[in-house]
């Protein structure tokens, strides 16, 4: 009979060990789903940068008459296609964007060799050719990009957009499409743009809306780590450009 109590009791010991040893196991395998749920679902996608990526298409379309030019002038009609997509795993909030088209002409040079990059913007400045110098940079055409306010994860805007330019006016054009983004809603904030004349382009500056009514400009002081000083790190600020080039030959 003691054996058997014994050994009765041994039975329950090994029955409570096991199911503490389930009860246990199944804690940690929760507690090891709940922390990936939330470092895959939560922390990943609140720490990921905010990206978007942009795809343009650009193609002459035809020439026709345009109603009031003198000599019933022909135009060429230009077609851009944008594609922008949102391929991170959180929402981006698209602030006012811009493309800006420039025309060039060609010029044909038999001097040496002997390129040389300023520190200047534009695709003169980008290019050095043995035979050819792009001549005569202007602008042919300002516009918005996307109207979007926001994109979801994996979400696509896309937009045609169609100008008009005389013909045999250009030899080639750069169109540059800028999107400056935020990871959230920025209702204090004001992103406006304006023509600079002094460089031949459009630049971005952005306003805090004062509780007064009143709105105060922040100033693009580059940090040596990267950003602005003054613009509220929170909403993750962030410029995307994306550059083209078209023959109108």
């Amino acid at each position: 009979m003691p054996k058997a109590q014994e050994k009765s009791f041994g039975e329950k010991f090994n029955t409570w060990a096991q199911t503490i040893g389930i009860i246990i196991g199944s804690i940690i395998v929760f507690l090891w789903g709940v922390t990936t749920f939330v470092y895959e679902k939560i922390w990943l996608p609140k720490s990921a940068p905010v990206n978007i990526t942009l795809d343009m298409a650009i193609q002459n379309k035809g020439t026709g008459v345009c109603l009031g030019s003198s000599n019933e002038a022909q135009f060429d009609a230009i077609e851009m296609k944008f594609s922008a997509q949102n391929p991170s795993k959180k929402i981006i909030y698209l602030l006012p964007n811009k493309f800006i088209v420039y025309g060039y002409n060609v010029t044909a040079k038999n001097s040496d060799f002997s390129p040389e990059f300023p520190d200047k913007r534009g695709i003169k400045y980008l290019l050095e050719s043995k035979y050819y110098t792009l001549n005569n940079r202007s602008i042919v055409v300002i516009g918005d990009l996307i109207h979007d306010f926001f994109l979801k994860p994996g979400e696509q805007s896309r937009r045609s957009i169609v100008f008009f330019i005389p013909k045999g006016k250009y030899d080639t054009l750069e169109v540059i499409a800028r999107i400056p983004t935020t990871s959230k809603e920025t209702k204090d904030y004001q992103l406006k743009w304006k023509y600079n004349k002094n460089i031949d382009d459009i630049e971005y500056s952005m306003w805090h809306l004062l509780p007064n009514g009143n709105k105060e400009e922040l100033k693009k002081k580059p940090k040596p780590e990267g950003g602005f000083e003054g613009y509220p790190n929170e909403f993750d600020w962030q410029y995307f450009e994306n550059c083209s080039m078209h023959s109108m030959w």
